[in-house]
């Protein structure tokens, strides 16, 4: 008699998650082999839930009933209201790190002094 591992039900949220991964990963900045790893476990264990310790308060699983896609590249206008945002701060003496729609950018942000990681 052959014994099967039990195989996890996945949600709705790890279904669109894991597309989503799989259309995006070449686009994603970073080094690919933290991403990949990072995203076998998820593969392997799914989102958190009550019954890993460390999330028996925030039940991910319960919470993500979908995924939102990824936000795309800002445009162009989207970029120039940030810079006219900015202007509004740059006499301000400090590190400035620019998101825009949820990316980088690093021709606005201002990282001199700070050592990489």
């Amino acid at each position: 008699m052959t014994v099967q591992a039990a195989v996890p039900i996945r949600t709705a949220a790890e279904e669109q998650l894991t597309s989503g991964w799989q259309d995006a990963k070449g686009r994603l900045p970073g080094a690919a082999r933290l991403r990949q790893a990072a995203f076998e476990r998820f593969a392997k264990a799914g989102l958190p839930h009550r019954r890993v310790e460390e999330w028996k308060y925030t039940d991910l699983r319960a919470l993500m009933r979908d995924a939102k896609p990824l936000a795309g590249v800002p445009d162009a206008a989207a970029r120039e209201r940030a810079r006219s945002a900015g202007a509004a701060l740059a006499s301000i003496e400090a590190r400035r790190i620019v998101l825009v729609d949820g990316a980088f950018m690093p021709e606005l942000s201002d990282l001199s002094g700070s050592k990489p990681v």
